[in-house]
């Protein structure tokens, strides 16, 4: 396949023209010192309306790619200096990066503070990208409250949410991240900036519905160490240390961290639930969970560059932890509001973790115009868990004790060309992913329930992009996936099952940008796969609220179709949602074995037949002297109707959420950062969800020349953090209060023993990594 896919690339090289190329160079003033944030602007001599251009970077380095001119004019630009011009250049003869020196401007300027900015977002082919470095963003108390921050993204329930889009998945250098303990390794200073991918294209797999990909800056010639330690206090208390150390050479970069952290917390839960059967079944059930994790991460990554253009690189992640988890929980049972009995239960849950993450990747330049990518996973993950139940009834009482095992292994291959034409870019690739799961389930060493599920995918994309005229780019690609599932369900073993899918996704941009206006509208297909847990697996909620999985669910195709506009600072975006066999929650309830008048209520997973959305997004992100304010505004409204036991219940309360964060730089080493958010609830599944709201806040203060910060914060400052649900179906009623122990104040500690004067814009040793699996 990969002989294919190359012949295929080298032939076009024969019949398309390649006649563009990249004019590179660097700028610096009469002390030899490189200017930051200039103006590089490349003229046509014979068509002086056409132009290109760019910002040199914090090196004074600026690339103008795709230049197709024959001859042009190269105007240089900054405030403190005189213009430079040169109308004298040949694209065709220049082979060397240009070295432009800028003299110092004729009026005097002595007593004047110059500073110089890019913009804090721009929109480039339908995503949002933010700027980090040199905002106070960068400031934020860490990468998860940073990601909090960007517009369109809230962090609910521990998990990102992209509005509109779902649960995305997170690049750090283009490198997946396999589990969020990562963001915490990194350093909100480091960052260049956030891009958010609300509708993902063909090089992404067809079950990705969101992107947010984290750009990171790179020392150079550099060795730098860093520590730091936290301090948490909610319910209980909670504390994290970690170290990096870096070594960066010409032609090799070393990285590694590490970090020791105890995640401790308590939170409160109350269900309330009834059965309008006869007789009226009602319970009640207080639950207490109390979490105690120590979690111990290391990772180290190595890159080298054998030559020019090409570069690869190996890393591997170690994670393990030992949790303890207790759960007490009361229950009563009441039969026409007379009680039945009553039950406490106490489930007490000892998880061990281990998992191992090995990463490879190379990328090299075949020809001046075409790049080749090759990305390797294999994760190793072993789960063992104990878990004791000890249940006290009113005039009896049960104990017994399950133990859990379940390896998974995951390998992921990725190859990917990518061709330079004279507008434009051609990008062709296929990668293949496996997962296995073997487990077993043993109740007090007798039964022994032993299952395997495997999951494998094979696909292939092609991708064209070109421009149009000024300002106008288009894309437009298609996918082919194929999708084995093996599921062993150990709940009922008549229900194994053994199922291929495979489907052609195509994805469509097209964008304009002219001057301060940008634009872009999207298509997509993409699918949404049941999921494992939805049909091996089955927890303990109370002793009559339990949830099965259904292996008969079909795949669920989703139509997405988006406009953004992107007027600085103003931001805009309307997407329109069709969902064909959408995958929702659904309610049953049986007659209990053993027990003549109780019923329980069950919660499962089906197929209906359509669920469509519409949604609007307004933000603003702006940038004063002393200010950075980020506002975002996001509203949806469901269509949904189904008929479940027996009833036909709608889905179509709406939902508006609103986020605000306005950073405050008191002066160059102090900042206070407020961050606001209210969501109105809508509908979550057959569940309404209650509005609620919260405030945090934190003060950011450097001192010693800025290698040391500290950081005090406060979440959820008035303890609303509390998520509320209510639902009511047919003969079924259910309420339910989750208190999560957000409310913590805290401190945080770091400490960097190397200042690191040279930077770059670009992405690490990880630069070339562009899309994985």
């Amino acid at each position: 396949m990969k002989n294919t896919f190359l012949t295929i690339l080298l032939s076009i090289t024969l019949f398309i023209q390649l006649n563009s190329q990249t004019i590179d160079g660097i700028v610096k003033d009469e002390n030899n010192k490189p200017i930051a944030f200039a103006n590089v602007v490349a003229i046509d001599k014979y068509h002086p309306e056409v132009l290109l251009g760019g910002i040199t970077n914090f090196d004074g380095k600026f690339a103008i790619e795709n230049c197709t001119f024959n001859q042009f004019i190269l105007k240089v630009s900054v405030i403190g200096h005189q213009t430079y011009i040169d109308s004298s250049l040949i694209a065709q003869k220049i082979h060397d990066p240009l070295r432009i020196i800028l003299q110092p401007s004729v009026e005097e300027l002595d007593e004047v503070k110059i500073k110089g900015s890019f913009p804090t977002e721009k929109l480039e082919n339908g995503n949002m990208i933010t700027r980090i470095n040199s905002t106070p963003l960068a400031k934020s108390l860490d990468t998860e409250d940073l990601l909090s921050k960007i517009p369109g993204v809230i962090l609910d329930e521990d998990e990102f949410e992209v509005l509109g889009a779902g649960t995305p998945v997170i690049y750090i250098n283009n490198r997946e991240v396999k589990d969020n303990k990562e963001l915490s390794q990194l350093l909100p200073k480091d960052i260049l900036s956030v891009e958010v991918i609300t509708n993902p294209g063909v090089e992404y797999s067809a079950g990705t519905k969101a992107v947010i990909k984290i750009k990171t800056s790179k020392k150079h010639e550099s060795i730098a160490l860093n520590a730091a330690s936290e301090l948490r206090q909610g319910r209980k208390t909670s504390d994290e240390n970690q170290f990096q150390l870096s070594v960066n050479k010409e032609k090799f970069n070393f990285y590694v961290n590490g970090s020791l952290a105890n995640q401790r917390k308590s939170s409160i839960q109350d269900i309330d639930s009834k059965l309008y059967l006869d007789p009226l079944q009602s319970q009640i059930c207080n639950m207490k969970t109390d979490i105690d994790i120590p979690v111990y991460y290391l990772n180290a990554s190595f890159s080298y560059t054998p030559y020019k253009n090409a570069e690869f690189g190996i890393s591997y992640n170690n994670q393990t932890y030992d949790a303890d988890i207790a759960i007490n929980s009361d229950n009563w049972v009441y039969l026409d509001d007379t009680l039945y009995y009553q039950l406490y239960s106490l489930n007490q849950t000892k998880e061990n973790l281990a998992k191992q993450h090995f990463d490879f990747f190379f990328t090299s330049a075949i020809t001046s115009k075409l790049d080749y990518s090759l990305f390797v996973d294999h994760i190793i993950s072993d789960k063992d868990k104990t878990q004791g139940v000890s249940e006290v009834y009113t005039d009896s009482t049960s104990s017994y004790n399950y133990l859990i095992n379940n390896d998974i292994s995951l390998t992921g291959v990725r190859s990917l060309f990518n061709l330079k034409t004279g507008k434009g870019a051609i990008k062709m690739g296929g990668d293949f992913s496996k997962v296995e799961s073997d487990g077993l389930t043993l109740l007090d060493a007798e039964d022994d329930d032993h299952y395997n599920s495997e999951e494998t995918k094979y696909g292939m994309f092609a991708e064209m992009s070109s421009k149009i005229g000024e300002g106008i780019n288009w894309q437009i690609g298609i996918r082919y996936e194929n999708f084995t599932y093996s599921y062993s369900d150990f709940l009922d073993a008549s229900n194994d099952i053994d199922l291929s899918s495979h489907n052609f996704y195509p994805h469509f941009n097209i964008s304009h940008h002219k001057g301060k206006f940008s634009s872009s509208l999207s298509y997509s297909k993409r699918v949404t796969r049941p999921q494992l847990y939805q049909l091996s697996n089955t927890y303990y909620l109370t002793h009559f609220l339990y949830q099965v999985g259904n292996p008969q669910l079909q795949e669920q195709t989703n139509h997405k179709l988006e406009y953004k506009l992107l007027v600085k600072p103003f931001t805009f975006a309307a997407a329109y949602n069709y969902n064909k066999n959408y995958i929702g929650s659904s309610y049953e309830y049986e007659e209990l074995e053993n027990e003549d008048d109780l019923n329980a209520m069950i919660l499962t997973y089906k197929n209906y037949d359509k669920y469509e959305n519409i949604s609007i997004t307004l933000g603003i992100n702006k940038k004063w002297s002393r200010l950075q304010s980020i506002l975002s505004l996001y509203y949806t409204k469901p269509f949904f109707k189904a008929e479940v036991m027996g009833e036909m219940v709608s889905y179509n309360n709406n939902r508006l959420n609103l986020s605000l964060s306005n950073n405050f730089t008191i002066n160059d080493d102090i900042l206070l950062a407020v961050y606001y958010s209210a969501d109105t609830g809508g509908n979550s599944s057959f569940s309404d969800r209650e509005p609620h709201h919260y405030l945090n806040a934190n003060v950011n203060v450097s001192l010693f020349n800025k290698k040391m910060d500290i950081n005090l914060f406060c979440n959820d400052i008035f303890k609303t953090r509390i998520w509320e649900y209510s639902s009511t179906i047919s003969d079924a009623y259910l309420h339910q209060v989750e208190d999560q122990d957000k409310h913590q104040v805290g401190i945080k500690l770091s400490y960097n023993f190397n200042k690191i004067n040279k930077r770059s814009n670009k992405a690490g040793a990880l630069e070339e990594e562009s899309k994985r699996l």
